[in-house]
């Protein structure tokens, strides 16, 4: 997997907006900091011509806008075991591109958070602030770029299920909703 470093993610006014939801939360949270991240999967690393080719593939959003990877890494992508939309066509432009040994181009959000006192954020504080960056229905917190790798790990697929409404009515549904989840 190779990481490449977008540009910023956030909108100042999006910031700003996230700092004070830190604050009526009652989080300790000084600054925010998001950046958009891109994760490539092929055999080999991308060099030369390509490696120039994916690099303006992409170079997209505020150039101007530089992020300060300041703070705690909070890594949001896509949940592992998907494929994101985004992902799906990012892949599609490049092998269009010419880049035919990409397997798959994803895309995830570095923020990087200040605590107000310096001191580490607790577990409760990671996962409260957690809530305020990411859809969990959806994605994924990380706490590093390299945990990113299972995005790109091959997962066999669940074995298909039959629920019996017709004989077991709402009691079968019930049952089903707690033991898949």
């Amino acid at each position: 997997m190779e990481i490449l470093r977008g540009s910023s993610a956030l909108s100042d006014y999006k910031i700003e907006k996230l700092r004070a939801q830190f604050a009526a939360a009652g989080l300790p949270v000084s600054a925010v900091g998001a950046r958009y991240i891109h994760l490539i999967d092929a055999p080999a690393p991308i060099e030369g011509a390509d490696r120039e080719v994916l690099t303006k593939i992409l170079s997209y959003g505020p150039a101007a806008a530089e992020v300060a990877e300041d703070g705690e890494l909070f890594f949001v992508i896509p949940r592992i075991g998907t494929i994101s939309p985004w992902a799906s066509k990012a892949t599609d432009i490049a092998k269009n591109c010419g880049l035919a040994s990409i397997h798959r181009v994803e895309r995830g959000i570095a923020y990087y958070i200040t605590s107000a006192d310096g001191a580490p954020f607790t577990q409760a504080q990671r996962l409260k602030i957690s809530t305020y960056i990411h859809d969990r229905m959806m994605q994924t917190v990380l706490p590093d770029f390299d945990s990113a790798a299972a995005l790109f790990a091959a997962q066999e697929p669940a074995p298909f299920k039959v629920i019996p409404l017709t004989a077991g009515g709402r009691e079968a549904l019930q049952e089903a909703n707690v033991s898949l989840g």
